[in-house]
């Protein structure tokens, strides 16, 4: 998919870096679903928004402001989400799960059209914790390979004459 422009806080821009004017790769599955979308809507000429306001006639795109408080968090209030739902919220989620997958830094980066991985790592990305657990425990197996000394009486990681966790923070 080519962009040829974006909306940034409802107002239409131009794609001001050159990581924002690449190509999108997209999985075949949603470019089919946009085709198909294409092909159905009044609004399927090359110059109109793939996302058209009916309202005006699709002159503009539906505003992102719009699509999140009309559809998107009546579907988040239904579900029972409680949590704070935003746009920025979605890339976010979507680097940590990129990442999570396995993917590369830079796989994520342009996923996300940054126009450096530094702002990709440090903005956008949180460890999954279920990754920093496993993370952890295979540290703890490479620092106990080979050893009991975890393993007493007292259960693992008790000091059997303490009776208590022999870990400090």
């Amino acid at each position: 998919m080519n962009l040829r422009r974006g909306v940034v806080r409802n107002h239409v821009t131009i794609l001001n870096s050159r990581a924002s004017r690449k190509p999108e790769p997209l999985d075949p599955v949603l470019v089919e679903a946009l085709r198909i979308h294409r092909n159905t809507t009044a609004y399927n000429q090359p110059s109109d928004w793939i996302f058209a306001s009916v309202r005006v006639k699709g002159k503009v795109p539906v505003w992102p402001t719009s699509l999140l408080a009309k559809h998107i968090l009546p579907a988040v209030k239904a579900a029972k989400i409680k949590k704070h739902i935003s746009w920025h919220v979605f890339r976010h989620s979507y680097a940590s799960l990129l990442k999570g997958n396995g993917e590369d830094i830079k796989v994520v980066q342009e996923a996300l059209r940054h126009t450096n991985f530094q702002i990709t790592a440090d903005t956008y990305m949180q460890a999954i914790p279920q990754a920093v657990r496993t993370a952890h425990s295979r540290v703890v197996e490479q620092l106990t390979a080979g050893t009991d000394q975890f393993e007493s009486a007292s259960g693992p990681g008790l000091d059997p004459d303490l009776e208590t966790p022999s870990v400090s923070c």
